[in-house]
């Protein structure tokens, strides 16, 4: 397990860096996309600072393989 904290210059930063490096963005509509990130923002209201920065933690099992 690891934990650790993800940072964004904002949320909306953040839903782009998710969306937008995979090929989800050519499979959902603009709407689909604002709702994203307008449910987005308020998931992470929490986490985001008054300058709109986001900072939330995270925790991730981490599973090593090796193929012999």
């Amino acid at each position: 397990s690891v934990t650790g904290t993800y940072g964004a210059p904002s949320v909306d930063a953040a839903v782009a860096t998710e969306i937008e490096s995979t090929p989800l963005r050519a499979r959902i509509t603009d709407e689909v996309y604002r709702r994203i990130r307008d449910e987005a923002r308020e998931v992470f209201a929490p986490y985001t600072a008054e300058d709109g920065t986001l900072s939330t933690p995270f925790d991730v099992d981490l599973v090593v393989a090796e193929r012999r």
